[in-house]
């Protein structure tokens, strides 16, 4: 077969359609994986596109969400499948491996990056990386490279501040120790932090093997 034939075909098995009801249909068209920046049909077919070497994740990716069919709600599979196109289009324009760690944690900043500036709710945040992370669990790939983007609440009246999971891992350690430490020596003396100067020290933490004095105001 001429291999530019080969390269611009748009294969018919790869476009599969879901029933959400009897006049309801929702198409995916797995053939826009198979390019770079997945392109439309027709720019397919007229061969303004770049073959992209993927046809395993292509036919892995099709199976999996034929698999789940039964399983998940029409919209929550589109869902699914949207974002994750968005996140391949994003990284073949970033030039980023798919799939993998580092990818997945610049397209997490880019994304938090636009909710700092309002251009999508931290809902909408939320969201997409749940979808992502659905997604690459169906393919088989490590959720752990999830641990360490930015956690945002659902809440968009709150302030923009967030931590990785990593990032808690470390964090919450350290302040569930503060409080048993500080809370007992309270607990056992309270007069004496009541009724201390404001420089006089009256608690200590330790941590790491580190002691730190400090004052109770």
């Amino acid at each position: 077969m001429n291999n530019s034939i080969y390269r611009f075909k748009w294969d018919p098995e790869l476009y599969i359609t879901l029933e959400k009801d009897d006049f309801h249909r929702r198409y995916i068209d797995f053939n826009r994986v198979r390019y770079f920046n997945l392109p439309r049909k027709n720019e397919i077919i007229k061969g303004e596109c770049t073959f992209a070497s993927r046809d395993e994740l292509v036919n892995k990716f099709k199976s999996e969400i034929n698999s789940i069919i039964n399983t998940y709600a029409v919209e929550s599979i589109i869902s699914m499948v949207s974002k994750t196109f968005s996140y391949i289009i994003w990284s073949d324009k970033k030039k980023l491996c798919l799939f993998a760690e580092p990818s997945i944690k610049k397209y997490s900043e880019y994304l938090y990056q636009r909710v700092q500036r309002k251009e999508i709710k931290r809902s909408s945040y939320c969201h997409i990386i749940h979808d992502l992370k659905l997604v690459f669990s169906l393919l088989g790939y490590n959720e752990n490279y999830f641990d360490n983007i930015l956690l945002v609440s659902r809440n968009d009246q709150e302030s923009n501040q967030s931590y990785s999971r990593s990032d808690l891992k470390k964090i919450l350690p350290l302040l569930r120790a503060l409080f048993k430490q500080t809370a007992t020596q309270f607990l056992d003396n309270p007069e004496k932090h009541k009724s201390s100067y404001v420089s006089s020290y009256t608690m200590t933490f330790e941590w790491n093997g580190k002691k730190t004095r400090f004052v109770v105001e």
